[in-house]
Parts: structure tokens; C-alpha cells; sequence
């Protein structure tokens, strides 16, 4: 599965930035909730982002939260390119290493980080759990642990228009759902934030979803192959969207946390 995943978003390095509104969106709601909680901590500090992808929200954290070190971390070989970019003249330590995330404690397990950052991205991991507990290490002692995570409920319309036309079921169905990526979470951080949300996107036509998706590395089937749509397939999905939804709408579900190690008693809910 992680070959199919590196495939992906490889292909999709140039058209990521571009394509990833809901992704982009997500990360700078998670970016302005740390606000209130990265500027109490004085001082330069090491900024570790796991699936980095383009580097956009790295760059974006570097300005906001004095950043004197970074460690962007991904998978594929051109997002890296891509973040280095967009990182490399704002920083003077910077390093992109192409690794799996599931392996980062273990290779980093010396080093402490004041932020690791991943967004939307851990519900690809196979192992979360260990990973958590992996990346809890890697922090300072009051260092913060921020992310965001797809639940199942995202791309639940597509889901079930693709289960009614051709009997495959999207990627996100295989995700975690809120309460047992909260319970993950919280299990392992102590939580400053924790919260779901739902974003909510508007196609004009089935096509331009399905284009939206891959051009953002996400295959829309969890076919390990990629998905092949004809002529009339497109057709039959978007007619079942007409049908059941009045249009081309797919929701997305997101869980936002930030945690630490320590103690702190300010606690959203979702």
C-alpha cells in the first residue's frame, strides 16, 4: 500500500499545492489553533514536519513560530524537491529526508523536537499507534504535538455512489473513525485541542472531483491498481450523486489536535 501511496502523491508533486484546498484548509485551521499555544514558548526551535508534501504549510509555520531548526520529513522524492523550494533560502538548518514516517522514531530516536507538525497525513499509517508513542519521544519535554487526521466519514457521497455503481468502496472508507482516532490521540497526548470537523466542497461534474482527488494524490477507489473510469461509469456515478444528493457535494471529516506532555487544562471538544 505505501508503494501505491508514494506513486500517488509523486505524481501528484506538481499539481499538489494547486489542488489540495481541503488539505491546505485544514492545515492552516490546525496552524491558527497553535497560535495561542506556541507563543508562550520563548526562544528558536526545532521544527520536525512528518509528510511535508510541498512545503507549503512548513513555510508557513517557519514565519509564524521562529523556527531555527527544521527536519521536513516525506515519502516522496518530489515533494521534497518541492519543499526544499519553498524552505531552503528561509532557513539556514534545513534537511529533507525521504523516509517513512513509521520509521522516523527509530531514526531520529536521539533528537527532541519543540513542534512536530503532520498534517493530513497519519490515517495512511499501518502501525498509528506505535508511531504515537514514537513521536511522543522525539519532543522536548514541553514540546507540542500537532496534527490532523481524515476519518472515515470523509468522502462518505462517494463512498456509497461507488459501492451502487461498480462495488468498490473509496479509500477513506478504510480510515479510523473520530472516536477511535480520539481515543488513539488522547491515549498518548495530553490534549489541548481535539476536535472534529467537517468541510463540505461543491463540484461542477463528477469528473472534476475525481480529477480534484488524484491531482491531490489521492486514488478514489481503494483498488490497489488505479481506478479507470469510461464514459458511461462516469455517467452512472454522476447520476446516482444527482439522485441521492442533488449534486456533485462530498464531505470531508477531520480531527484537529494538539498535545503535549505535560499538564495543561485548556480542552476543546468537539
Amino acid at each position: 500500500m505505501k508503494k501505491a501511496i508514494e506513486r500517488s502523491f509523486s505524481r501528484a508533486s506538481k499539481t499538489y499545492s494547486s489542488s489540495s484546498y481541503v488539505q491546505t484548509e485544514v492545515g492552516l485551521r490546525l496552524i491558527s489553533d497553535l497560535f495561542p499555544v506556541m507563543e508562550r514558548r520563548e526562544g528558536k526551535k526545532r521544527l520536525l514536519d512528518l509528510g511535508c508534501g510541498s512545503g507549503q504549510l512548513t513555510s508557513l509555520l517557519v514565519d509564524a513560530f521562529d523556527m531555527a531548526e527544521v527536519t521536513c520529513v516525506d515519502l516522496s522524492h518530489e515533494m521534497l524537491l518541492q519543499a526544499r523550494a519553498q524552505i531552503e533560502k528561509k532557513v539556514q538548518q534545513v534537511r529533507f529526508l525521504r523516509m517513512d514516517i513509521e520509521h522516523v522514531p527509530s531514526v531520529l530516536g536521539k533528537e527532541r523536537f519543540d513542534l512536530i507538525f503532520s498534517n493530513s497525513v497519519l490515517h495512511w499509517l499501518e502501525d498509528i499507534e506505535s508511531t504515537l508513542q514514537g513521536i511522543k519521544g522525539l519532543l522536548t519535554q514541553d514540546g507540542v504535538f500537532a496534527c490532523t487526521i481524515f476519518t472515515n466519514g470523509s468522502l462518505r457521497q462517494l463512498n456509497q455512489c461507488l459501492e451502487l455503481t461498480r462495488g468498490e468502496s473509496t479509500v477513506a472508507s478504510k480510515f479510523r473513525s473520530f472516536q477511535e482516532v480520539e481515543a488513539l490521540l488522547t491515549g498518548v497526548f495530553r490534549p489541548l485541542v481535539c476536535e472534529k470537523i467537517t468541510f463540505i466542497r461543491a463540484y461542477k461534474n463528477i469528473l472534476e472531483l475525481l480529477r480534484n482527488l488524484k491531482r491531490s494524490g489521492v486514488n478514489p477507489s481503494c483498488r490497489k491498481k488505479d481506478s479507470f473510469f469510461l464514459k458511461e461509469d462516469l455517467k452512472r456515478l454522476e447520476d446516482c450523486f444527482l439522485r441521492r444528493f442533488a449534486g456533485i457535494v462530498v464531505s470531508f471529516e477531520v480531527v484537529v489536535f494538539i498535545g503535549t506532555q505535560i499538564s495543561n487544562s485548556i480542552v476543546k471538544s468537539p
